[in-house]
């Protein structure tokens, strides 16, 4: 007998992982993985912030742009108590920006060659987002011919980000940061 034969059979390591190896990989992309979240939900969280912040701003915007072709005062109206909140334009003194339907009188609508058309932002497009206004009674009103506004806010916010959307009294609209640096590519607000 000869010494092979002594020790049994040889087995050779065919080219592949052993199961240790492979445990050892997966439990790093585990522990990758567990730091990875939290970053991408605050990434997430900015920008729906962000989102909605732009889109608040934009739709402000239209409404300013509104009063001279229509040379009629043009109403913003925000609802951040609701839920969803929304944010809505009329030509009327106020509106429910929570209603979908554009026939209705009480919608918020800004009419297109006669007809009504819905102006109005909702947040369930951006989940998690709460709105906060600033305005008296929850509105601002561009006047005719001046451009000028009832001045006030909206802070947006969701968990630590937030951006305020800033009316002038001479109705200037501008996007702020009010913690300073969580938000970059925004001035502070002072």
């Amino acid at each position: 007998m000869d010494a092979k034969g002594a020790r049994g059979p040889s087995f050779r390591r065919g080219p592949g992982f052993t199961a240790i190896e492979l445990m050892v990989v997966v439990a790093v992309v585990a522990l990758l993985a567990a730091m990875a979240v939290p970053a991408f939900q605050d990434l997430l969280a900015k920008r729906r912030v962000k989102g909605a912040a732009e889109e608040i701003h934009g739709l402000l915007l239209q409404a300013r742009h509104e009063v001279p072709l229509r040379e009629r005062d043009v109403t913003a109206v925000f609802a951040d108590s609701a839920d969803p909140w929304c944010v809505g334009l009329t030509l009327a003194a106020t509106c429910d920006c929570g209603i979908q339907d554009p026939t209705d009188p009480d919608a918020c609508t800004l009419p297109v060659a006669g007809t009504p058309v819905l102006q109005v932002l909702q947040g369930d497009e951006f989940p998690g987002v709460a709105l906060e206004s600033t305005f008296t009674a929850d509105h601002t009103t561009f006047r005719h011919p001046r451009l000028t506004a009832n001045a006030g806010s909206v802070r947006v916010t969701s968990g630590d980000f937030r951006l305020d959307v800033v009316v002038s009294p001479q109705g200037r609209i501008r996007i702020c940061n009010p913690n300073d640096n969580a938000m970059p590519g925004y001035l502070p607000c002072n």
